[in-house]
C-alpha cells in the first residue's frame, strides 16, 4: 500500500515506508523543498495537503501520515482532513498525525509560539475526539521526545509530581488511528 505524507518537506519521512516494501509518497506546497526530494528519488508532488487528498482515489492508500502540520491548519481544513482521510484510506489503513504537545506548559506557552505560522496548540483529547468523530477506531496518543532526565527534578508528593507532568511531559505527541475494515460512513463537513 502507499504511504502518502501531507506537507513531506524534503521527504525525510518518506525514506522509512520504503525500506519496508511499503509505496511512500508525498505533497507539499513548497517547490524548493520538493527538487531535494525528487532528488532523492522520492515520488512527490507540488499539492495543497487538501487538493492532494481530494484527488485521491477512495479506499486507495494504506497509510495518511503528517509531521508537525496540523498545527498549522484551522479548524475547517483541520476537520476536513480528518473526512478526507477516512475516504482515501483502505480499510485496515492507518492515519498518523504528529504535532506539538501543549500538556507541557513549555511548548504550549512558549516554543509553540516561536513559530509564527502555527494556528493554535492542539490537545491530545481534541484530536482523539476528532479521530473518533470521523469513524477512525483504536485511536491512541503517543508521546515522544521527552526532556533528558538530567533537567527534571525529583517529585515527591502528589502536587510534586503533578507539576513534574505539566514542566517535563513529552514535547510532541502523535495521533495514531485506524479505519474500520467495515464499511462506515464518515459525517459529512456540512453538519459542524
Amino acid at each position: 500500500w502507499r504511504v502518502f505524507d501531507l506537507v513531506c518537506g524534503r521527504g525525510d519521512c518518506l525514506t522509512v515506508p520504503g525500506k519496508g516494501g511499503l509505496r511512500p509518497g508525498g505533497v507539499d506546497p513548497t517547490p524548493a523543498m520538493l527538487d531535494e526530494a525528487r532528488r532523492q528519488g522520492l515520488d512527490v508532488s507540488n499539492l495543497d495537503l487538501i487538493a492532494a487528498l481530494r484527488s485521491a482515489e477512495t479506499c486507495s492508500i494504506g497509510a495518511v501520515t503528517s509531521f508537525q502540520v496540523v498545527e498549522h491548519l484551522d479548524p475547517n481544513t483541520l476537520l476536513e482532513l480528518f473526512q478526507q482521510a477516512m475516504r482515501v484510506l483502505h480499510p485496515g489503513g492507518v492515519l498518523l498525525l504528529e504535532t506539538p504537545n501543549p500538556e507541557n506548559l513549555q511548548v504550549g506557552a512558549y516554543s509553540f509560539w516561536l513559530d509564527p505560522t502555527h494556528v493554535r496548540p492542539i490537545p491530545p483529547p481534541l484530536l482523539a475526539h476528532s479521530a473518533s468523530y470521523f469513524g477512525f477506531i483504536d485511536v491512541a496518543i503517543v508521546r515522544s521526545n521527552p526532556w533528558r532526565e538530567d533537567l527534571r527534578f525529583d517529585a515527591e508528593g502528589d502536587a510534586a509530581r503533578h507539576l513534574e507532568k505539566l514542566m517535563f511531559s513529552a514535547q510532541d505527541y502523535a495521533l495514531v488511528a485506524r479505519k474500520p475494515y467495515a464499511k462506515n460512513a464518515a459525517p459529512a463537513l456540512a453538519n459542524h
